[in-house]
């Protein structure tokens, strides 16, 4: 069996066998969608790092383009936060120019672009 890599065999329980894919269905948990737009820096916003902070937690992402550059998996762009029962959080982006960008009490179940230097 191929792995497309090199063209060498693959191997371990992963290569052969019953595979599976499995459905969420979802439940009552809040989520943000965010999509970096980079003006200083590359305009994806790669290599950025964002903190999201709510009710206590703090919940951390780097933006690596969302190309399938994972190990033995799919990259996601834009990315996706889960809240819990959070209803608001607070979104800080930190720019590979060194640019900060804050976003307070942005509500639940948001998609957001947020463009590099457009918050204080």
């Amino acid at each position: 069996m191929k792995d497309g890599i090199g063209g060498e065999k693959a191997t371990g329980d992963g290569a052969e066998g019953l595979h599976r894919l499995f459905r969420n269905a979802g439940n009552g948990n809040h989520f943000l969608i965010l999509k970096l737009a980079g003006t200083q820096s590359n305009s994806n916003g790669i290599g950025a790092r964002v903190t999201v902070i709510c009710e206590g937690n703090t919940c951390y992402r780097q933006n690596n383009g969302g190309g399938g550059g994972e190990y033995a998996s799919q990259g996601s762009e834009p990315l996706h936060v889960g809240l819990g029962t959070a209803t608001e959080a607070t979104v800080v982006v930190h720019w590979p120019s060194g640019i900060v960008d804050t976003i307070p009490s942005l509500a639940a179940n948001s998609r957001l672009t947020i463009v590099e230097g457009a918050w204080p």
